[in-house]
């Protein structure tokens, strides 16, 4: 319920303050890497990388949202709800609430490129193309990728989906139990740029514009007829963020101002 920017004046988060997530540790310079979601947020800069929210500034929950010591200027971050992954040197890197994701992850990753962290899964894209490993053994439908994907581009995932941009377009697979059609994906897309899987939604954008799928709560599937240009999109529990011509764009519920 929160999302933050990194603009001409340095970082800015706004929306819920539950956990701590959008105040701002004031030790950040330079940021330019950032990630928010679920109930943190990461921020990389000159100074290394910074975590605040409940899985880390609560003492409780230290030993499970502690940053890796050996991370400290990762060229990619990806927050998901309880579980965050981050790519420095060629590696990847994944903590949080759900322990088994880190202690799981494979260890022939080829080369990643990309990482995505859902709340029980992640994955990444590598030369061999999309990789996903789950906590435990109970979720297969989150860890199966599909086969055909060709050169994947873009990956994003939610809370019990995936979804992927490639030369194919855009494929999305999970668990829609819960959610249906959160994975299927609506015709018509042209040449997608950036996507967005969220707890139960997912948001492209293409050549028309932004397009959200999936259960519209509080209507953050609803885009406004005033986007003009969107270049990338993130979506959250109860609202979508664009980044567009006329700066940040948001829709949907705005209880915790997070779209002021």
């Amino acid at each position: 319920m929160h999302s933050c920017a990194v603009g001409d004046n340095g970082l800015t988060c706004w929306g819920a303050i539950f956990y701590g997530q959008t105040i701002e540790p004031g030790t950040i310079s330079g940021p330019n890497v950032i990630a928010s979601g679920g109930r943190d947020t990461c921020v990389s800069g000159e100074t290394g990388m910074v975590c605040w929210g409940q899985y880390h500034g609560n003492a409780s929950m230290q030993n499970e949202g502690m940053v890796p010591i050996d991370l400290n200027s990762p060229t990619k971050i990806s927050v998901g709800e309880r579980l965050n992954c981050a790519l420095q040197e060629g590696e990847v890197y994944c903590w949080g609430s759900y322990g088994g994701a880190q202690t799981n992850m494979p260890d022939n990753l080829l080369n990643p490129r990309a990482v995505a962290a859902g709340e029980r899964h992640a994955c990444v894209l590598d030369d061999t193309g999309v990789v996903c490993w789950a906590g435990n053994r109970f979720y297969p439908l989150l860890i199966t990728v599909p086969e055909g994907l060709s050169n994947p581009k873009a990956i994003s995932a939610g809370s019990d989906h995936t979804c992927v941009i490639s030369d194919s377009g855009v494929t999305c697979w999970g668990d829609d139990t819960y959610y249906p059609g959160i994975i299927t994906v609506p015709e018509g897309l042209v040449n997608p740029t950036a996507i967005t899987a969220g707890r139960d939604n997912t948001c492209v954008i293409d050549d028309n514009g932004a397009t959200c799928w999936g259960r519209n709560f509080k209507g953050k599937n609803d885009v406004p007829d005033t986007l003009s240009n969107p270049k990338d999109i993130a979506t959250g529990i109860s609202f979508t963020c664009a980044l567009d011509d006329n700066g940040v764009t948001c829709w949907g519920d705005n209880n915790y101002g997070q779209l002021d």
